[in-house]
């Protein structure tokens, strides 16, 4: 029940990313403003969850949520082939989109040791794409999707698309499991009116996708950091190692155009050849 130690609440709420026109355009050709517009995003967030605290052989806090995130009209980032034969970026709009998730989170101050701090926090995402339809000419796309459902081009009744569904796809740069721990020990440094400190956190980031069209998955990694150090009034002084363990996953990137290969291989004119 609801007390001094324990709050529950539900949450509800709206959201709207504005719209807009693609200005990027390439091929050197002339572009309709009806072509270059994107819908404005739309997003209802629900929410459950509760925050407490505890005594458990010192104190303990400990906070959790349900929530639920409907998309309509989700903006994203995508790259086109268009009539030209030119690449390029745009950003457009997917049906819907779904994301339920749960977060735990819990810090610890233990009765039998002064001074220690324990915190974890851990994620569950379940986010994809719950509507979202292409229809491309391109083999490129066909080829990459595995997809064709052959449906008539609106602007020539004797020509064919193909329409690619991309309904399914999960979100991207959304892991599905996420983990962060961290432990702190803080102590004054004799009568100096000084403190030192040494604490170390490790995290933890399930594979999730470069891409909406699931093209590009980076791997699941750990990153563990310790630091060392000394907390005065007015100064601080710090010994630290960042990636203790020498983890060489790589934990981003984009597929945008790569402008440094452009300039070294093409020329700075060179257009957005380079991805």
């Amino acid at each position: 029940y609801p007390s001094d130690d324990a709050l529950i609440y539900a949450s509800v709420a709206k959201a709207q990313k504005p719209a807009g026109i693609n200005q990027l355009s390439g091929g050197g050709s002339a572009e309709t403003i009806e072509a270059a517009l994107f819908l404005p995003e739309k997003m209802t967030s629900y929410e459950l969850g509760a925050k407490t605290s505890w005594t458990a052989a010192g104190a303990l806090q400990v906070n959790g949520a349900f929530f639920f995130q409907d998309y309509t009209d989700k903006q994203i980032s995508t790259q086109v082939l268009d009539d030209s034969g030119q690449l390029r970026p745009i950003i457009s709009n997917a049906g819907g989109a779904q994301v339920f998730g749960v977060e735990v989170e819990a810090t610890w101050l233990p009765a039998a040791i002064e001074g220690l701090t324990v915190s974890l926090a851990y994620t569950f995402l379940d986010a994809q794409y719950t509507e979202w339809q292409v229809d491309v000419g391109s083999e490129y796309n066909i080829a990459r999707t595995q997809q064709c459902e052959v449906v008539v081009n609106p602007a020539n009744p004797n020509a064919r698309l193909c329409r690619i569904n991309f309904a399914g796809n999960g979100l991207e740069r959304s892991p599905d499991n996420a983990f962060v721990g961290q432990l702190n020990y803080t102590r004054a440094l004799g009568n100096t009116g000084m403190e030192w400190f040494v604490e170390g956190n490790t995290q933890f980031q399930d594979t999730r996708w470069l891409d909406p069209e699931n093209t590009v998955e980076f791997d699941s990694y750990w990153l563990t950091d310790v630091r060392l150090g000394l907390l005065a009034d007015r100064w601080d002084a710090l010994i630290y190692v960042d990636n203790m363990f020498d983890d060489d996953t790589i934990k981003t990137g984009g597929s945008g155009p790569d402008f440094g290969a452009q300039v070294q291989e093409l020329g700075f004119l060179a257009g957005f050849g380079v991805n």
